[in-house]
């Protein structure tokens, strides 16, 4: 068995040098890349215009470069400028759909109020409608004496039919009808 564990040994031996060649290999050429990193960098020897000729950039194509780096710093900051417009102007749209928003709920909650109200016009036109004729004469006269505003009153006659608007104003006494009859022709 000595014999096996030699031969791991060595074997063993083998790939811990060649693992060390290796690596120092990668060291090495670490150092290299580092090195000429810096002599580049730093313009160490003109060592800039020697990689430049190398890679075949001459002057006019360093300065056509630069104005373009120049063109598109420019162009970012006018984006930024952009961008920034364009968040106010969205800010300012998302206030103004509010109000709208706001609107609308506003103008909805008047149109069911209106719709309510009209409901009821409706249903107090149906109402005189039933009445005998000479007791609704009798409660609009009590009624008009009561209120200066006759709106609901005239809203309510004109949804009714013309031949019982009419057999109602027969029975109301002078002056109602009148003053009827005038708000009638003053619109409410």
């Amino acid at each position: 068995m000595n014999v096996n564990s030699e031969q791991t040994e060595k074997k063993k031996s083998k790939g811990n040098e060649y693992f060390i060649g290796l690596l120092t290999g990668t060291l090495m050429m670490l150092a290299l890349v580092i090195v000429a990193s810096a002599v580049i960098y730093f313009d160490i020897g003109g060592a800039k215009d020697s990689v430049a000729e190398i890679l075949r950039i001459d002057e006019s194509s360093r300065v056509s470069i630069e104005e373009k780096s120049v063109e598109l710093q420019a162009m970012e900051s006018d984006l930024t400028v952009r961008s920034d417009e364009l968040t106010k102007q969205e800010e300012s749209l998302k206030k103004l759909e509010t109000k709208l928003a706001k609107a609308e709920s506003e103008l909805n909650d008047k149109q069911a109020q209106m719709d309510e109200a009209n409901l009821k016009v409706e249903e107090m036109a149906a109402i005189y409608e039933d009445m005998d004729p000479v007791i609704l004469a009798d409660v609009l006269a009590d009624l008009t004496a009561d209120a200066s505003d006759q709106s609901e009153n005239i809203k309510i006659i004109l949804m009714m039919n013309r031949e019982r608007r009419s057999e109602l104003f027969s029975y109301l006494d002078a002056a109602t009808a009148a003053k009827l009859l005038s708000a009638m022709t003053k619109g409410g």
